[in-house]
């Protein structure tokens, strides 16, 4: 059984109030992954092999969203 964890860095300042939460803790959990909102607050304590979804609004079409999705795989650097 994996679990799913889940961070909102929104109201974060920086990396260290995220490490003072005992953020580093979910950075790598043994038992299953971490979905991070609002990643870039805690940039430099990601790990490299991270996947990345964007979410961004499509002009004129409220009720759509575009994603873009960046991965481990890096033979497509």
């Amino acid at each position: 059984i994996l679990r799913l964890y889940h961070v909102d860095c929104y109201r974060l300042n920086n990396s260290d109030e995220f490490l003072n939460l005992g953020g580093e803790n979910l950075l790598l959990p043994d038992n299953g992954i971490t979905l991070i909102e609002w990643a870039n607050i805690i940039q430099e304590l990601l790990p490299e092999n991270v996947i990345e979804i964007v979410f961004s609004r499509v002009k004129g079409e409220p009720n759509k969203r575009l994603l873009k999705i960046r991965g481990m795989d890096q033979s497509n650097e």
